[in-house]
């Protein structure tokens, strides 16, 4: 018998604020330029022949990898894996099969903690993954909306210049 797989990759730039980073937060305006370095999300669904529903998630820049019951949403986990949990549970009622074993794969050119929105490029991509896996159309708005809210979990209140 065949199983079958569903593949999705996506990916989202980094960002340089040229002026007027900080302001952002109280509603002022900034100069952002997109910049040539992207991170890079593959999100793989297959069938499970278990009742456990798994995802397998590997960081290849930082050498992480994860393999989570996605029924226990500990906050133990990093933040990283929260964001998962948090837009899993967003799109769980979306999905054709909760059962199916979930993977992700991030690589990504952004360095991480650089200011250059290597969280943002990846709370992005992590909503956009989960969009095209539910076959939702996708939306600039309710992405940014949702990308926001991972930003959140990061940073507690981020600009939301760079989702």
């Amino acid at each position: 018998f065949l199983k079958m797989k569903k593949t999705i990759i996506v990916s989202s730039p980094g960002k340089l604020i040229i002026g007027g980073e900080h302001a952002v937060v109280y509603g002022r305006r900034a100069l952002v330029t997109s910049i040539d370095l992207r991170l890079y999300m593959q999100l793989t669904e297959e069938e499970n022949e278990s009742n456990e529903q798994l995802m397998n998630i590997q960081f290849h820049d930082t050498n992480q990898n994860y393999s989570i019951n996605l029924l226990d949403s500990s906050e133990s986990y990093p933040l990283e894996i929260q964001a998962i949990f948090f837009i899993y549970n967003h799109f769980k009622s979306f999905l054709s099969n909760n059962k199916n074993q979930l993977s992700i794969q991030v690589h990504s050119d952004i360095p991480i903690g650089a200011g250059l929105g290597s969280s943002a490029a990846y709370s992005v991509c992590l909503v956009g993954c989960f969009y095209l896996l539910c076959h939702k159309t996708l939306n600039q708005d309710d992405i940014n909306q949702l990308a926001y809210q991972v930003e959140c979990l990061f940073h507690g209140t981020p600009s939301g210049i760079d989702n």
